[in-house]
């Protein structure tokens, strides 16, 4: 991907898995842990989807502790601030709706 942005020829799958083979263990390790997180936030996404709550809590907590940073501000995106701003009350005292497009979709 880095060698597309700079409009350089993509290498090969094994030129790929020999930079791979010579990057640090510790880079290597980032990545599968970042890797890692994302797979377990849209497992517990699909999990909670299905009702499965239980499961869900515990792999959104796994997904939170491999990478917080990524996680839980899109946890809140996804379930808290929705809910705040349909029960929160307005200073007019009607309770607030979650932001609309501009326009109208036809």
């Amino acid at each position: 991907m880095a060698c597309r942005r700079h409009g350089l020829k993509e290498p090969t799958w094994d030129e790929f898995h020999e930079i791979e083979k010579s990057r640090p263990l510790i880079a290597r390790a980032n990545r599968h842990r970042k890797d890692l997180a994302k797979v377990l936030f849209k497992q517990a996404l699909y999990d909670y989807s299905l009702r499965r709550f239980v499961r869900a809590v515990g792999v959104f907590t796994a997904a939170s502790l491999l990478r917080p940073g990524f996680t839980l501000p899109r946890l809140y995106t996804r379930f808290v601030a929705p809910r705040w701003r349909r029960t929160n009350q307005g200073a007019s005292g009607t309770a607030l709706r979650p932001v609309q497009s501009a326009t109208p979709l036809r």
